[in-house]
């Protein structure tokens, strides 16, 4: 249905304005966004506020909630990093038969939802992209680094994992590594390609998700640190895998070495290697 009506939107015997893509959404042809439908959202946001003011829940319940912010995904591309803890509460609730308590890290991740009170804005739909670079990245347990492109390694930037990240499994670390890079590295509206030698950083991104690691919230919060960091940017992620033997950013993170790298302007310093594939 979305290929049928963007092609729709191409045929110039059409009027501009608004389309409805699916139940909860409308194409704006002329902001270039989309939009939610006022009616579903208040809906959406009347189902929130039911279940946040009760201790417990069916199972019936919250999965009504996930498919409500689901059908969001095109207007809020964030909906599905942040319905893992409900996904997980519905798998308990569906195994134990039990009522799911509303407390916790599920409890917070609903709250979340309450943004769509005061939200009135959209995101624009990407522009095409044309630069592409690429970023290898690794953590240990008391450091973490980043080099740009398998052969820049006089391009890195390294830094210590603060006292509160230290104890956190090497999985959450190999996210939160590849955070820390891209908040310091000036990309915008690019193409990133990502070496990393984390099979489950790379696993969780492309399933949007933390399932296999249900019992890791720090992992669920981490990817949806990244989620923000990429939409901010507007970078397009893709993300490989690079054996730890080939990874340059492997041998850096277990180096004690300080941040250097990036200048207070926001440009590279001694990033000689730094290529960007136009």
């Amino acid at each position: 249905m979305v290929w049928d009506t963007f092609l729709a939107l191409k045929n110039p015997s059409l009027p501009l304005g608004r389309l409805s893509l699916a139940l909860a959404i409308l194409i704006d042809s002329v902001r270039q966004a989309f939009w939610l439908i006022q009616e579903k959202k208040q809906k959406c946001l009347s189902l929130t506020r039911h279940v946040l003011s009760c201790s417990s829940t069916n199972v019936k319940t919250p999965q009504r909630l996930s498919g409500k912010y689901i059908s969001f995904a095109l207007a809020i591309p964030g909906a599905r990093p942040f319905t893992n803890e409900i996904n997980i509460a519905i798998a308990k609730g569906l195994r134990s038969s039990r009522l799911i308590s509303v407390s916790g890290s599920l409890k917070d991740e609903i709250q979340h939802w309450l943004f769509l009170e005061s939200w009135t804005g959209y995101l624009p739909w990407c522009r095409e992209l044309h630069h592409q670079v690429k970023l290898c990245s690794d953590a240990s347990s008391f450091a973490w680094s980043c080099t740009l492109g398998p052969n820049a390694h006089d391009a890195m930037i390294h830094d210590y994992w603060p006292a509160d990240q230290r104890g956190l499994h090497i999985n959450v670390k190999e996210t939160l590594a590849f955070v820390n890079a891209l908040e310091a590295l000036p990309f915008r509206s690019c193409w990133v390609d990502v070496l990393t030698d984390s099979q489950v950083l790379i696993r969780s991104w492309q399933s949007q998700d933390a399932k296999s690691h249900a019992k890791s919230h720090a992992l669920s919060n981490a990817l949806k640190k990244l989620f923000w960091v990429v939409t901010k940017t507007n970078i397009h992620l893709n993300l490989c895998h690079i054996s730890s033997p080939l990874n340059p950013a492997d041998s850096t993170s277990g180096q004690v070495i300080p941040v250097c790298l990036v200048a207070g302007s926001g440009e590279i310093l001694g990033a000689s290697m730094f290529t960007l594939q136009i």
